[in-house]
This record gives C-alpha cells, sequence and structure tokens, in this order.
C-alpha cells in the first residue's frame, strides 16, 4: 500500500480513477504491437515465422487505436480542466488564462520530455560508438548512421519532427503521437470556447454536434488541400475527430452519467468491438483511417466512456486501483518502453535464443514488460511525480536562492574568522 501511495499521481482537481483506468487500456495494444515488432523482425528474417504466426500477427490490435483513445482522453481531461458548470450553465472558468495553462502544460510535461529525449539521445550515441547492434538489428527505429542526429534531437525538442521530416521522430519513435498532442494544447482553449458557445446558444446537443462536425470537416478539406498523403499523421488535422470527441464527452460530462450493470458491460463490449473491426478494416486497407473510419472508432471509445463511469467489467477494470496506479504513470511509461523493448528483446535473443515466435513472444514479454514497468515507475518518481505539484518551478527557484544565500553567508562566516585569525596573530 505504502508503494502505492508513492506511485499514485498528484493532481490539483477531483481525481477520476477511472480516466487513468482508461490510460491502461491505452497502453496496452501500444506495449504489445511494440513488443511483437521487435521479436517479428528478430524472427523473420531467420525464416522462422510459420503461417500461424503470421495469422497469429494478423489479428493482433494495432497499438494505432491505443493512441487514438490517448488522444480522445486528452481532449477530454483539457476541457474538464476549462468549464466548468454553475447553476446548471455551462462556462469556461473565470480563473482561466491561456499562457498560465501552456505554462502549466510545459512545466508539467517538459522535464521529463526534454531528459528522456536528451538521455537517449546520448545513449544510442555512445552504443553505436561501442558497435552495439540493438539499435542497428532489427528494427526500424532510433537513429540510422546516415542521418544528422543532432538535427533530428532538436526538431524533436521542439515537437517539430513529424513536421519537418515527415518520420517518427528518429531519437525515440512514439514521441510523434506528443507532437500531435502539442498541436491540440495550443488550440484546445479555442476549440473549447467554440464547443461552448455551440451549447449555450441553442441550448442542444445537436448544435454541439454541429460545431464539432464542422471544426472536423474543415480540418479535413485543410489537409486534403494543403498536406500529402505522405505527412498527413503528423499534423492535428488528421487526428482532430478524436480531440473533439473528447471535448464533446467533457461538454456532456459523461462521467457524471450513470447505467445499469447489464447496460454498461453492454456498451463496453461493443465499444471494444466496434474498435476492433475498425481496426481490421484500417490494416486491411494499408492506409492512415479515413474520416468514415475514425468516425466508427469514435463511436467505438464513446461507448466506452459512458460505460466506464458506471458499473460493470470496464469500470470494474478502471477505477482498479492497480490499473489506476498505473495508468498514473503512464506517461514515464510512454516516454521510456520502446528502448528498454529494443534493447531488452536484442539480449534476451543474444543469451536465450527462441525460435519460436508465440513462444519467444510471451517469454521475452515476461521479462520486458515488468523490466518497463519498473524502470518507468522509478523514474516517475524522480522526475515526472515532482513535475506534477504547479509550484515546482517557484519552489525550485526559492531553494536555488536560499542554497546560495546560505553559500554566501557561510563564505563570509569563513572570510571573517580567517580575518580574526591574522589579527590575532
Amino acid at each position: 500500500m505504502k508503494l502505492l501511495s508513492r506511485l499514485r499521481r498528484t493532481t490539483s482537481g477531483n481525481y477520476i480513477p477511472e480516466i487513468d483506468g482508461l490510460r491502461v487500456l491505452a497502453i496496452l495494444p501500444v506495449l504489445m504491437q511494440h513488443l511483437v515488432e521487435r521479436v517479428e523482425r528478430k524472427l523473420r528474417p531467420l525464416d522462422k515465422l510459420s503461417s500461424f504466426d503470421e495469422s497469429l500477427i494478423s489479428v493482433l490490435p494495432s497499438g494505432n487505436r491505443g493512441v487514438e483513445l490517448f488522444f480522445v482522453l486528452s481532449g477530454f481531461v483539457i476541457a474538464r480542466q476549462i468549464i466548468i458548470y454553475e447553476n446548471s450553465k455551462l462556462k469556461i472558468k473565470d480563473s482561466f488564462n491561456f499562457w498560465t495553462y501552456i505554462k502549466r502544460r510545459l512545466t508539467r510535461l517538459e522535464p521529463p520530455y526534454l531528459i528522456v529525449m536528451v538521455s537517449l539521445f546520448i545513449f544510442i550515441k555512445i552504443a553505436r560508438f561501442l558497435n552495439i547492434s540493438a539499435f542497428s538489428e532489427g528494427t526500424q527505429s532510433f537513429l540510422s548512421d546516415g542521418e544528422n542526429p543532432q538535427e533530428h534531437l532538436l526538431a524533436s525538442l521542439f515537437y517539430l519532427h513529424g513536421i519537418i521530416f515527415s518520420s517518427f521522430p528518429a531519437v525515440n519513435p512514439p514521441a510523434w503521437t506528443l507532437e500531435i498532442e502539442f498541436q491540440f494544447y495550443i488550440i484546445a482553449p479555442l476549440l473549447i470556447a467554440a464547443g461552448v458557445f455551440g451549447f449555450r446558444k441553442i441550448k442542444q446537443i445537436y448544435a454541439l454536434i454541429i460545431v464539432f462536425v464542422g471544426i472536423t470537416l474543415l480540418a479535413s478539406l485543410a489537409e486534403s488541400i494543403f498536406l500529402s498523403t505522405n505527412n498527413e499523421r503528423f499534423y492535428l488535422t488528421h487526428w482532430i475527430l478524436f480531440f473533439v470527441a473528447g471535448i464533446f464527452l467533457a461538454i456532456l460530462r459523461v462521467d457524471k452519467m450513470r447505467f445499469k450493470k447489464s447496460h454498461a458491460n453492454m456498451l463496453f463490449i461493443y465499444g471494444l468491438s466496434l474498435i476492433y473491426v475498425g481496426d481490421r478494416i484500417i490494416i486491411s486497407s494499408t492506409q492512415t483511417p479515413t474520416l468514415g473510419l475514425q468516425a466508427i472508432l469514435v463511436l467505438g471509445v464513446s461507448a466506452i466512456f459512458l460505460s466506464v463511469f458506471s458499473s460493470g467489467v470496464g469500470n470494474t477494470f478502471t477505477s482498479n486501483k492497480w490499473s489506476s496506479t498505473l495508468g498514473g504513470m503512464v506517461y514515464s511509461l510512454y516516454l521510456t518502453h520502446l528502448v528498454i523493448f529494443q534493447v531488452g528483446v536484442s539480449t534476451l535473443f543474444s543469451l536465450f535464443f527462441i525460435g519460436n515466435f508465440l513462444t519467444a513472444t510471451v517469454a521475452y514479454g515476461l521479462v520486458v514488460i515488468p523490466g518497463a514497468i519498473i524502470f518507468s515507475s522509478i523514474f516517475f518518481i524522480l522526475i515526472e511525480k515532482p513535475c506534477m505539484n504547479p509550484n515546482w518551478p517557484k519552489q525550485l527557484k526559492n531553494r536555488l536562492s536560499k542554497e546560495t544565500i546560505d553559500l554566501t553567508d557561510s563564505t563570509s562566516k569563513s572570510s571573517e574568522k580567517e580575518s580574526e585569525l591574522f589579527n590575532t596573530r
């Protein structure tokens, strides 16, 4: 219990465990895909994949569906921080300030991000210098020899890698989603204000639908005119529907809705099924989701949201203390897991080679997944959790100032003692 309390996130608002539980639901397909990729890329060149293995790989859910759930969660969480219901009327909080909001996003998310990206950059450079093969064999990720590493790192630090290079961040590939999130943070207050205006003006849910459908269609039109199919996934315009869906769910206050257990279970299963069907269609077409397919996925996610805040299996999973605790540190896990998977799977293959895909995935997964969770837990406690305190920059500044004053006083007293000693002599 003491460990759980140390790992549990801190928040300045009302804590809702189901939100963190949903983050676990989102990270699971991401972890599964990245683990399977590492094993598959090791065995495929050795011709060790059977027809059964190929069939199994083809039916596994894509990590992109987890990413889209993260996008909906971001819209939901940010909207709940900005809007408020007073006397049954929806409005933007009087205390909301755009620059304070941006500053809070930066102080909360930037330090862990910078530390991971710079540390990974140094780690990969050292590994290549020592000719460690983990970053050059069996993977399409991380820096390659022909790239200018400093340029890629600099672009990632400013959340511009996808826009500049039209590719996944070379230092830490999963960070491409954080670049999309950062684009959303900038315009989120405007999107939320549009939703609030539409909802209040007509006082109908239809107005909210019209506003957000209009925003989505405009974004889709801008994407088709200005962006190529090679780089559209690195712009917010391609994923805007998921973010506005999160805002929509927050305005409707789905966390206050309650359904019977049987109905909640049906919604949860329906939502998962709808997402999986959409996932199969997208994978079979080998393209990024169209607006129509995204709408199917959003319906699935919305059904899951409606179920987890009620009762039943969805609520049991997301509100569980272990799920919600792990979900609170998902940002740390997301930032650090891929390099642990890459190095871990490569090392395990060298030490204990397993030629069967399913056996290798399970055996290596039982090592690298707990390893990633343990490492991210330490990172969370030391780095991310302190940044959840909105006053940490001020407290750090005060502490440094105090230490400077103490050091000055100590030096001054030392000088006085030396002077007294000299005068005595």
